[in-house]
């Protein structure tokens, strides 16, 4: 019995190999498989392959009231886009109203509304390249106060 108590004590004393890591959620993990015992690479890593495409940092709409009223009486009115860094020479804005594109694409940080029926609308904006999107900005919600004919 003596022994075993002490041939168990020995084993619990060899040192073990745990190799910590990090996955994407960032929380420190152990394992008992070890690391590995490859030479690291001298290789660079590999370029990017996304295109140059800038992101913009700020991309909302102004002149709408979140939640809000707003009233045109004739359907009508302008926004303006807030958008930095400035608009690349390639890229063109487009209005999302109720989620269907709503007018021609423009580069202009004012774009115009037309026609609209009264009544609650959601708005957003698009950063277009070519026919394909870019980046959305969040979505607003307002009501359109017109007056009655």
């Amino acid at each position: 019995m003596r022994i075993a108590a002490l041939w168990l004590l020995w084993i619990t004393l060899l040192p073990a190999d745990a190799a910590p890591y990090h996955p994407a959620a960032g929380r420190c993990t152990g394992s008992d498989r070890g690391s590995s015992d490859w030479p690291p690479s001298n290789r660079a890593p590999a370029a990017c392959q996304t295109s140059q495409r800038q992101v913009y940092r700020r991309l909302q709409l102004n002149g709408v009231p979140e939640q809000g009223a707003l009233r045109a009486n004739n359907g009508s009115f302008s926004v303006q886009v807030d958008l930095h860094p400035p608009l690349q020479p390639s890229h063109r804005l487009r209005l999302l109203l109720d989620g269907e594109p709503h007018g021609a694409p423009g580069r202009g940080p004012q774009l115009h509304l037309s026609n609209l029926d009264r009544g609650l609308h959601r708005l957003a904006v698009q950063v277009l390249e070519g026919e394909q999107v870019l980046q959305q900005s969040a979505e607003i919600s307002f009501f359109l106060l017109r007056a009655h004919r």
